[in-house]
């Protein structure tokens, strides 16, 4: 199993800020699931990470 690496960045625009979070093996169907339901996720998958918005 491949060990869990997470970076978070936050993204400032005017008064908006934005977390990213980027890494991998770090989403359960559970924490995805109400992030959906929140309208407050944008996943993008790629072959080594995963970026993580919300």
């Amino acid at each position: 199993m491949n060990k869990m690496k997470l970076e978070t960045v936050e993204i400032s625009i005017n008064e908006n800020s934005y977390n990213i979070e980027i890494g991998n093996n770090f989403l359960s169907e559970e924490i995805l699931s109400d992030l959906i339901m929140k309208k407050e996720v944008l996943l993008v998958h790629e072959k080594k990470y995963t970026y993580f918005s919300s």
